[in-house]
């Protein structure tokens, strides 16, 4: 996800913040985060279903997501990747599945509870019922969200939508969203012994400035660490980078790479989808056909 080893070489850039910092922001939301955010943090990916059998339990922790935010920011926006593969991240996203499928195949000869969890949550893979669900739900609410354009990812059309002025950053780990030309990300704070509510925020013009970079240059070295749509450069890594990262000539996969972080994301502002809240069908809608208890959605939902 994003640039190889970007928080490390980029880290003294970030900036420390609490839920109060948020409170007159609008912030965008990367949907696959979100969700891959929920399952690392569940005890059982697999814990709660509806009446078919199908998982629920990420479907509970993205509604609490969702009541957080509208509790800190002045504005949220969801967007999700567009569901056909980008082509450029065929490479990765084969090895991916390879990953998965190793993942898989070790639960089924594993019969220790930690290692069942941890190969649970290594193949776990956002499905088109999860983000119809999400879909769903968000609409209900109405809160807006839109999908990215065939080609392009959610952290580049968060990157225009920061750039238009319509959101101030990007709630994602993804790094290219500042590859992209984002103004800021957040993500959770990942440090041992972080409290709850705190976060790390990454500024694009902090880290041209503290590293003394242009944007190209930025992308430049981005490329050579390696990202999803390239592969890295040999002997290049964290302490070598800005000793010899722009000396180095990029192939021509990486330069399609740098090309594609220096695009620019389509977009109009018909593809925000918003629709008027219908409260009263979302929680018959949770609790009739995906099983969630009544008094504990009504509870979340009384602040909307």
């Amino acid at each position: 996800m994003g640039i190889k080893n970007f928080f490390q070489v980029f880290g003294s850039s970030a900036i420390k913040r609490t839920n109060k910092d948020f409170k007159e922001k609008r912030i965008g939301v990367d949907v696959s985060y979100d969700i891959y955010r929920a399952s690392l943090g569940m005890k059982s990916v697999d814990g709660l279903t509806d009446s078919e059998g199908n998982p629920t339990l990420l479907l509970y922790v993205l509604l609490c997501n969702v009541a957080e935010y509208k509790k800190k920011c002045s504005g949220v926006c969801y967007i999700f990747d567009h569901p056909s593969p980008n082509l450029l991240k065929l490479k990765e996203n084969k090895k991916r599945s390879a990953a998965k499928k190793k993942a898989s195949n070790e639960l089924k000869n594993t019969s220790d509870n930690d290692r069942k969890l941890s190969l649970e949550k290594r193949k776990f893979g956002i499905t088109e019922n999860m983000i119809n669900d999400v879909k769903k739900f968000l609409s209900l609410l109405g809160i807006p969200w839109m999908v990215s354009p065939e080609g392009y990812e959610a952290e580049h059309l968060g990157a225009r939508l920061m750039n238009d002025n319509i959101i101030d950053m990007l709630v994602t780990s993804d790094s290219d969203t500042i590859m992209f030309g984002g103004d800021s990300m957040i993500r959770k704070a990942r440090k041992k012994g972080s409290r709850k509510g705190t976060y790390e925020e990454y500024r694009l013009d902090d880290i041209l400035d503290e590293y003394k970079l242009t944007k190209e240059q930025l992308v430049h070295l981005g490329v050579v660490l390696g990202c999803d749509f390239a592969q890295k450069t040999r002997g290049i890594g964290v302490k070598t980078i800005f000793k010899r990262g722009l000396d180095v000539k990029l192939t021509e996969e990486q330069e399609i790479a740098k090309k594609y972080f220096l695009s620019k994301c389509p977009f109009k502002e018909n593809m925000i989808v918003k629709l008027d809240p219908n409260k009263t069908e979302l929680i018959n809608w949770l609790v009739n056909d995906k099983c969630f208890n009544r008094a504990r959605v009504e509870k979340i939902l009384s602040d909307f």
